[in-house]
């Protein structure tokens, strides 16, 4: 496994959640989390359960990874996102399923900056170690 993939693991509770740009209010996500473990992740708490495959570009800027859904939903699709860490926090911007090729991103605007796709701010709950 990569530094980069291992700098991943763990446990991680979704603290706010844009879809192109626009909030999403917390009752729709609350106690939702995404959870990294090996090359496997899943995510509970966002309508429906996911899970699958996570592939990381240790070269790129911004930092990317790929998803490959392994379960119902979305078996056999994919999905790709940028994503930044800080310490205990970080961001997963993932590209809308249905889009293919579409790589969540970040867009300048007048007002700031804007998400493209689907934007998770995270905070670490618990390292790998401890899932």
């Amino acid at each position: 496994m990569s530094a980069e993939l291992e700098k991943l693991q763990g446990s991680w509770k979704v603290v706010t959640l844009e879809v192109e740009g626009r909030e999403v209010a917390a009752g729709f996500f609350g106690g939702a989390k995404i959870v990294v473990d090996g090359e496997k992740f899943s995510t509970v708490g966002m309508g429906a359960d996911y899970a699958g495959r996570i592939t990381v570009d240790v070269v790129s800027e911004p930092k990317r990874f790929d998803v490959l859904f392994s379960d119902v939903p979305h078996a056999g699709l994919a999905s790709l996102g940028i994503y930044e860490l800080k310490g205990i926090s970080g961001r997963f911007v993932w590209g809308l399923r249905g889009r293919s090729g579409r790589r969540g991103s970040q867009r300048r605007r007048e007002a700031g900056m804007r998400w493209r796709g689907l934007s998770e701010k995270l905070e670490r709950r618990s390292p790998r170690n401890s899932l």
